[in-house]
């Protein structure tokens, strides 16, 4: 093999495994989920994006070159949770059809106005790392899409087959915390990796 050939030695405590589980909630402080809050069944792989969006303040002045570091603005995120569902419950549908209420029974009723605060949500996408991902613990990586709201959906019916739910959250900025991205990244390595927490 080359010299570059190579990858780093501790590349197994390092993997993330699997497509994840979709949440409504999770505690990243000790990597407690509650069943009662996965949101559904997922098939194929679950997908987190987060493009920032910059603006280039020295655009059009003169003398100054483009993409100038001192000059760069970062104006927001544009963060999305994505993937397919293929089971459903009263509260998913709500979810799913975004500015909308549901029922008990399942019934969402959508409204063609101001978006109102219940018909945004926090999302995780917890998945598996490192090389001890069982017990208490179990080391992880989680993504909390914050004040999510369904930006795009499509629900495929299929002689003989499952219906599947194809979603797309995106988070959403409150002016009431303007400088907090609509985002979080947490990664655990198991303590008897004499790993560490980090947090984005």
């Amino acid at each position: 093999m080359g010299k570059y050939s190579v990858i780093p030695a501790q590349a197994y405590d390092e993997l993330i495994l699997g497509e994840g589980v979709l949440a409504y909630d999770f505690d990243p402080a000790s990597g407690t989920l509650d069943p009662l809050d996965i949101i559904a069944a997922t098939s194929s792989s679950n997908i987190f994006k987060a493009t920032p969006m910059y603006t280039d303040m020295g655009d059009k002045l003169t003398n100054c070159p483009k993409n100038t570091l001192e000059l760069k603005r970062l104006d927001g995120w544009n963060a999305t949770i994505s993937g397919k569902a293929c089971t459903a419950s009263s509260k998913w549908v709500k979810a799913f059809v975004g500015a909308a209420e549901a029922d008990s029974d399942g019934v969402a009723t959508v409204y063609p106005s101001k978006i109102k605060d219940e018909s945004f949500c926090d999302v995780w996408l917890i998945a598996d790392y490192s090389s001890v991902n069982t017990g208490e613990d179990a080391g992880f990586i989680a993504i909390r899409l914050k004040n999510a709201l369904s930006e795009d959906g499509k629900l495929t019916f299929s002689p003989n087959q499952k219906g599947v739910f194809d979603f797309s959250f995106k988070a959403h900025q409150s002016i009431t915390q303007p400088g907090e991205p609509p985002f979080e990244v947490y990664l655990r390595r198991a303590e008897s990796q004499d790993g560490q927490e980090v947090s984005l």
